[in-house]
């Protein structure tokens, strides 16, 4: 299939960020630019909530990105769980997604959850509650970058950019985000994101995400 110019030219301003080191310069909406250079932030420690940067399309655009249905969504919100027998526990979570930069998710459920990229769709998952279980056709739970006041990007063998397509979580309507990962095809009405790492926070944002 043919691909979008918008696209294309996404896939230009990845290779930008990529010259940090040389002092390219930027604009000063990337969230890389400091004083009209483009410069590498340090590793984002701890837990942190993650939204999209400035897109073309306003339903993209400053948006936070959230767990639910086991994937991450864009417009739509997050799903999340905490048992009864918790008590007053529960009322100390923000019930927001919540991520680390190493493949954790911001739950405080028993065993923890972690995220990944479906090989087979691209599509950025999450375990389940109580279970390691991984997709059938494999999964990718490395090769994560989630830089302070920059980006969150998948940088490991095969990556592309974040997109955003339609569609259904349950009874929601959302984008769902995929990794545009070397040999998958994507539809005209998915759009190329971008994943801003937000600040860091203390606390988890659930008892377990569903």
């Amino acid at each position: 299939m043919l691909i979008p110019s918008s696209l294309v030219l996404f896939g230009t301003f990845l290779g930008l960020l990529a010259l940090a080191s040389a002092n390219v310069p930027c604009n000063s909406t990337t969230p890389s630019c400091e004083n009209g250079q483009l410069v590498e932030h340090p590793p984002q420690l701890g837990y942190f909530e993650i939204t999209t940067t400035p897109n073309q399309q306003p339903q993209l655009s400053n948006k936070s990105v959230n767990a639910c249905g086991q994937r991450f969504n864009v417009g739509g919100s997050t799903c999340e769980y905490c048992p009864t027998q918790v008590g007053s526990t529960c009322s100390t979570f923000s019930n927001t997604t919540i991520i680390t930069g190493n493949g954790g998710m911001g739950s405080i459920v028993p065993g923890g959850q972690r995220y990944y990229i479906e090989q087979a769709t691209g599509a950025l998952g999450f375990t389940q509650a109580h279970s390691a279980s991984l997709p059938s056709g494999g999964a990718i739970q490395g090769g994560f970058s989630a830089r302070e006041n920059g980006l969150f990007q998948y940088v490991g063998q095969g990556a592309g950019w974040w997109l955003a397509c339609p569609q259904t979580f349950g009874t929601q309507t959302a984008w769902q985000v995929y990794q545009r990962l070397e040999g998958l095809s994507f539809t005209a009405n998915c759009f190329p994101i971008e994943i801003l790492v937000g600040a860091r926070t203390n606390g988890h944002g659930a008892w377990q995400y569903t």
